[in-house]
């Protein structure tokens, strides 16, 4: 061999201890296990063990073996325990000539692990274990998660499900398929909305248009047609999930049966309307009877006393006079208060002149009797039907009284208008205000006149809404279509 030659040889074999040495640093750096093996196969041609050839420090931390007691052993020999499917797992990275991948738990360490097996040069075999217990207990604590959350959705009596922007089902609960009759396969990936009553279509989807970023959830309430054909009324809480664009990623829907408190409510303004007609028969019934009998009998009293008083007998004269001119003024006075309290129960002026005529009389005569500074704005309307005119009064006197006995205001303000075919009626007053909500919450009898305010308005069809808060004063407003 030439000096030159051996030179190169020389400097090949050097530049390969090098790089040796390099890959052995490297490996020995690795937090991954590594070993080498040589297969072992048997009269078949398939792999029946295996011979440690190397390892890296990181195995024996890995596996708690050292390396020099494995080196040159076969797998047999130090696991003599060792389940098949690791040499099934060598064969097929043997035969396949492609990377094979199995988790296994090691009782000793309690740990697990992750192996990797690559074919290598000559026949060999790379493997390289690595400890994956964090992750897998991440995993568990995860799967146990979503059992859970699974669980409780599924023990759910309410509808849930999840729908990308374009209606496609991403999940729906058990419930949810049990009450329209459809199944998580037949939904999920695909579009499908369960049937609403025709009526309520308008209003729901009005809803659903207002969402937004900024107002991300609605309530609905609405009529659905169940599997069976049955009509229920659902309430849905929807709530969409935006992305930091504010583009719509996903809604959830969660829905419950609310038929039976409806019907309870229905029942309830059932009952208030009724209650509200006994109480107009019987202020009828009484204002009839006051004009009728008392004030028959004041008028005969009145002009008795009118009569004495002019053609007196003379021996009386100076002695009754003035006891029968206080007793003219206290008929008088008492005239007054009867035709007052008439005008409560069944004003005159309602029936002969309409809305707008009583209201000026009735709001002139509680301002004039409590001190308020009366603000009218009072447009002349046509005259709705007999019980919506009643409806609209009975609401301005309940709120007109409200404000006497509770407000602790200076001024009033009422108006009367006609907006593009609707009448607004509005009272408002500089008072004290309140809490609405904490009002309600208590259900105390100061709650029964807020009630029946809005069992008016309901019952002719008109929008009944009260603004009010501490410190703020209120106000009151009521709108109702012109009939046409």
């Amino acid at each position: 061999m030439k000096q030159g030659n051996i030179v190169n040889l020389g400097r090949a074999f050097a530049e390969c201890a090098a790089f040796r040495a390099r890959c052995q640093s490297l490996l020995a750096k690795l937090r991954d296990g590594y070993l080498l093996l040589e297969p072992i196969f048997g009269a078949d041609h398939r792999v029946i063990d295996a011979r440690y050839l190397e390892t890296n420090p990181a195995f024996e931390r890995t596996t708690g073996l050292r390396s020099a007691d494995l080196l040159g052993k076969c797998l047999s020999e130090v696991l003599p325990n060792l389940e098949q499917r690791w040499l099934d797992l060598l064969d097929t990275v043997v035969r396949t000539e492609e990377p094979q991948t199995l988790e296994s738990y090691n009782h000793n360490t309690g740990r697990f692990y992750e192996s990797i097996c690559f074919p290598f040069e000559n026949g060999l075999i790379v493997g390289f274990l690595r400890d994956v217990t964090e992750r897998k207990r991440m995993e568990e604590e995860l799967q146990a998660s979503e059992l859970r959350y699974r669980t409780v959705v599924e023990d759910e009596t309410e509808t849930i499900s999840r729908f990308l922007p374009d209606g496609t089902y991403t999940f729906v609960n058990e419930v949810y398929c049990r009450v329209f009759g459809k199944t998580a396969e037949e939904l999920i990936g695909q579009k499908w909305w369960p049937v609403a009553f025709p009526d309520d279509l308008a209003e729901i989807q009005s809803k659903l248009d207002a969402m937004s970023p900024a107002n991300p959830v609605a309530v609905i309430e609405n009529r659905v047609i169940l599997a069976n054909g049955e009509v229920r009324w659902m309430q849905f809480v929807n709530r969409n999930f935006y992305d930091q664009n504010g583009k719509l990623l996903e809604t959830q829907a969660v829905g419950r049966d609310v038929t039976e408190r409806r019907n309870a409510e229905e029942a309830t303004r059932h009952y208030a309307r009724r209650l509200l007609e006994q109480e107009e028969d019987l202020r009828r019934e009484i204002a009839s009877e006051l004009h009728d009998e008392i004030g028959r009998e004041l008028a005969v009293l009145s002009m008795e006393l009118t009569m004495l008083k002019a053609f007196p007998p003379e021996r009386l004269r100076e002695r009754y006079q003035l006891t029968l001119e206080g007793a003219l003024d206290k008929v008088s006075t008492i005239n007054q208060s009867l035709r007052g309290l008439m005008g409560k129960l069944r004003p005159p002026v309602l029936e002969d002149f309409g809305l707008v005529s009583a209201v000026r009389w009735y709001a002139n005569m509680v301002a004039k009797r409590c001190g308020l500074a009366l603000e009218l704005a009072l447009e002349e309307i046509p005259r709705p039907s007999h019980d919506k005119e009643l409806a609209l009064y009975r609401i301005f006197q309940e709120a007109l009284h409200n404000v006497e006995k509770h407000a602790r205001a200076t001024r009033v303000a009422v108006s009367v208008a006609r907006d593009r075919g609707t009448i607004v009626l509005s009272l408002s007053d500089n008072g004290a205000g309140f809490d609405r909500q904490a009002v309600s919450s208590r259900q105390q009898l100061s709650n029964w006149g807020l009630t029946i305010m809005q069992e008016r308005a309901r019952a002719i069809g008109a929008r009944f809404d009260i603004q009010t808060a501490p410190g703020q004063g209120t106000l009151v407003l009521v709108e109702l279509e012109e009939e046409v």
